[in-house]
C-alpha cells in the first residue's frame, strides 16, 4: 500500500512539472483613456490632471479623436516564448463619440498601449 502511495505521489508530482512548463497569462487591469485632437490624454504629467482632463474630455464635447487602452498584464512561465496580447472591442461608442457631426477626413485608428510588469 504504502508503494502504491509513494507511487502515485511521483506520477502526480511529474505531471505538475510537466504541465507547469505551459505558458499562462491574464490581464490584471485595463485602463481606457479618451485623447484629444493632438493625442494628448492629460495636459501635465500629473494624475490628479489626467484624471481631471478625462473627466473634461467625457463631457459632450467634439474633442475627442481617439480612446487608448492601458493594458496591465502579467505572463508566467514565458521566458523565451514570443507572447502575443490580443484585444478585441465590442459594444457601441458611447453618446459622446456617436453626437459628433460626420467630416470628410477619414478617422484615426484606435491605439492600443501594453506594458508588462
Amino acid at each position: 500500500m504504502r508503494r502504491l502511495f509513494v507511487t502515485l505521489l511521483l506520477l502526480g508530482s511529474l505531471a505538475t512539472a510537466f504541465a507547469s512548463g505551459t505558458v499562462t497569462g491574464r490581464v490584471v487591469k485595463v485602463l481606457p483613456l479618451l485623447l484629444d485632437a493632438r493625442g494628448r490624454d492629460a495636459v501635465s504629467p500629473s494624475l490628479y490632471d489626467r484624471d481631471a482632463y478625462q473627466v473634461y474630455l467625457r463631457q459632450p464635447t467634439n474633442e475627442i479623436s481617439a480612446i487608448r487602452f492601458a493594458v496591465w498584464w502579467k505572463a508566467s512561465n514565458a521566458r523565451d516564448a514570443k507572447l502575443k496580447l490580443r484585444v478585441e472591442l465590442r459594444g457601441s461608442p458611447p453618446a459622446v463619440c456617436r453626437a459628433r457631426p460626420p467630416s470628410n477626413k477619414p478617422s484615426r485608428p484606435v491605439i492600443f498601449a501594453a506594458g508588462l510588469r
